[in-house]
C-alpha cells in the first residue's frame, strides 16, 4: 500500500521538476538549495530502487539457527 502512495509522490515530484522547469534543464531544476540536481536525482533513484528491492524480496524465508521447524526452542 505504501509503495503505491510513494509511487504517486514520485510522479508528482517528476511533474514538479519537469513542468515548472521553464528555460532551465530539468536536471538543474531538481537541485535543492546547494545540493546539485544530479545528486538529488541519484538519491531519489536509489531510494526508489531500494523500495522496489524490499517490496520484491521473497516472502518465504528460511529460519536460521535456533528456529528450525519442529523445534520448540526449549
Amino acid at each position: 500500500m505504501y509503495l503505491a502512495l510513494l509511487g504517486v509522490l514520485l510522479v508528482a515530484w517528476i511533474f514538479r521538476v519537469t513542468a515548472f522547469a521553464g528555460r532551465e534543464d530539468w536536471i538543474e531544476t531538481a537541485a535543492i538549495a546547494r545540493i546539485p540536481g544530479p545528486i538529488v536525482i541519484a538519491v531519489v533513484v536509489a531510494f526508489y530502487v531500494a523500495l522496489l528491492a524490499i517490496a520484491l524480496w521473497p516472502r518465504e524465508r528460511q529460519a536460521k539457527g535456533e528456529f528450525h521447524k519442529g523445534k520448540n526452542g526449549g
